[in-house]
């Protein structure tokens, strides 16, 4: 039964805009020409009043944490993969490591201005929060470890996320997936800005950084330079389970924080192929820029059936801190998940299963997963049963 959070979400909710200062938003109106349909006015409107007490308080935060440019950010550990891979499972288990911090989902939501609110707002965020996110049902907290893109999305607006909420531009916003036809003021912009929330980021837990946004994968060029002694684990996990995870998230996370209607719907599966086959094509082309030692890849399936194993192999593999000290805690989350739902999805048609192969060949090529024939009869893997058990990938 959909809880006061749910329809707050739902009439409301202000999408991953809720801590967007007040000049960003108006630069960000203006860009878009103010085409913002007439039924998400009451979430612009509510976006537009919070951005005037962002902008508050990140000035008093501003001149308060001065010093927080000196702060040295310890390597972080950077979990990668296509969205709907496993990232958020792994990213989950290893935020359960007590030697790591982890952005939680206030800090990514007010990027700007945490350090000074979190602990007067984060009670407030809590109580207009959604029981669970929407393409899995998984349950979420103020705390819950988020994904550092929303923050980008808040303080640069130079993310490929922007086209969920303004589909009429998504082409404008496609480049920066990878960054590499943007500008390189944006880029410089972007490397900045992520390096000053890592800052505010170490300066707050105190300890080296578990990072995760899949649109990382595809970056890693960018990262490098800014966090040379980075280390990256990357999941991957079955294309076609991928792909129709994929179609159903886009589906649902549109409603989170869209202010336009889609006028070309019928494009989604193009863009989900397009930007899976771009993403792996660029990180196959940048893996090699990673030091010896520095990169982990796995499958979600054997995180799946071999957790503690595919952890072991992970922090083995990038010189991690004593993994025995961790594993009663990985362990413990383990078997309080172990009795998830996953989602269901209904089998592939031979034609998407003919486009999927011929776009997606090299990732089903270097990670070895087989080819299914495009035959009209539902199989496991074209039908995307995703099977009982650990929590869904995301």
């Amino acid at each position: 039964m959909p809880n006061f959070g749910d329809w707050m979400h739902t009439t409301f909710g202000p999408g991953w805009f809720a801590g967007i200062n007040a000049g960003d938003w108006l630069r960000l109106l203006f860009r878009e020409r103010f085409a913002i349909a007439p039924s998400y006015w009451p979430r612009a409107a509510f976006v537009s009043g919070l951005s005037l007490i962002t902008s508050t308080v990140q000035t008093f935060e501003d001149l308060a944490y001065r010093d927080l440019k000196n702060v040295e950010v310890q390597p972080p550990l950077f979990v990668l993969g296509h969205m709907r891979s496993g990232t958020t499972h792994l990213h989950n288990l290893l935020s359960l490591d007590h030697r790591f911090g982890h952005p939680t989902m206030f800090e990514v939501n007010f990027p700007q201005s945490y350090l000074l609110s979190e602990r007067y707002a984060s009670w407030i965020m809590q109580l207009t929060m959604p029981s669970s996110r929407p393409m899995d049902n998984m349950s979420v907290g103020a705390d819950s470890p988020q994904e550092d893109e929303w923050a980008m999305v808040v303080m640069t607006q130079l993310s490929p996320y922007m086209g969920w909420s303004f589909p009429h531009s998504i082409r404008n916003y496609e480049k920066y997936w990878t960054f590499n036809d943007a500008s390189p003021a944006e880029r410089q912009e972007w490397q900045n800005r992520l390096m000053y929330f890592c800052r505010k980021l170490q300066w707050t837990h105190k300890r080296p950084l578990v990072l995760k946004s899949p649109a990382h994968t595809c970056r890693v060029r960018w990262l490098l330079p800014i966090f040379p002694q980075a280390r990256f684990v990357h999941v991957h996990r079955n294309p076609y389970e991928v792909y129709r995870s994929t179609q159903r998230l886009w589906q649902k996370i549109r409603p989170f924080s869209q202010l336009q209607h889609p006028r070309d719907l019928h494009l989604d599966d193009d863009r989900i192929l397009d930007c899976y086959r771009e993403m792996h094509r660029q990180y196959f082309a940048d893996r090699d820029r990673i030091p010896a030692g520095h990169l982990c890849e796995v499958r979600f399936e054997d995180l799946e059936r071999r957790p503690l194993v595919t952890l072991q192999k992970i922090y083995d593999e990038l010189g991690l801190p004593d993994f025995s000290e961790v594993k009663p805690r990985f362990e413990e989350y383990i078997d309080r998940t172990a009795g998830y739902q996953k989602n269901k999805h209904k089998p592939l048609p031979p034609d998407q299963i003919r486009r999927i192969n011929h776009e997606w060949r090299e990732s089903f090529d270097r990670w070895g997963y087989r080819m299914e024939d495009p035959v009209d009869a539902a199989h496991p893997a074209a039908a995307g049963l995703e099977a009982e058990g650990r929590p869904a990938a995301a």
